[in-house]
């Protein structure tokens, strides 16, 4: 099951956000590519933007209710068309699910993202796994990002 986090306090409930950053922050140093010399400036912008619904936390859950996946996500425009994208920016599991509940999750993000008015999902992967299991439920490749590191070698 995927759900939303909450990122505002509701009802004397102090925002999901809060609870479970620790586990995000984990999650977000393992599926992204930051470096550790970035880290503060990354996470302050990420919290600013999870805690004012610039950016999305879902997580998935077992079946006894227990975190096994963290996605944050962002509603990106498109400067020149002005359609709203849904950027899927982090995945990180900390289990391997079969294709048909990574497909579930999809469709869960799929309806998030079209009450959002998106036209589209985007993400970038250097996972073999996701982008194989991105074709197969009819993703396509539009791009593939390089880098050249001047002054390593």
């Amino acid at each position: 099951m995927l759900i939303k986090l909450t990122s505002a306090a509701h009802k004397n409930q102090p925002s999901q956000i809060v609870l479970f950053w620790d586990l995000i922050k984990y999650s977000c140093k393992n599926a992204d590519m930051v470096q550790p010399q970035n880290y503060q400036i990354y996470f302050n912008e990420l919290l600013h933007a999870l805690l004012s619904d610039k950016a999305q936390c879902f997580v998935r859950l077992s079946e006894d209710r227990k975190i096994i996946a963290v996605l944050i996500t962002r509603i990106i425009g498109n400067k020149i068309t002005g359609e709203k994208s849904l950027l899927l920016q982090s995945m990180y599991s900390f289990k391997v699910v079969p294709q048909e509940i990574w497909e579930d999750n999809f469709n869960a993000l799929l309806n998030f993202a079209t009450k959002k008015d998106c036209k589209k999902i985007t993400f970038d992967t250097s996972n073999k796994i996701i982008a194989d299991r991105c074709l197969k439920i009819g993703c396509k490749e539009i791009t593939r990002t390089y880098e050249y590191n001047i002054g390593e070698k």
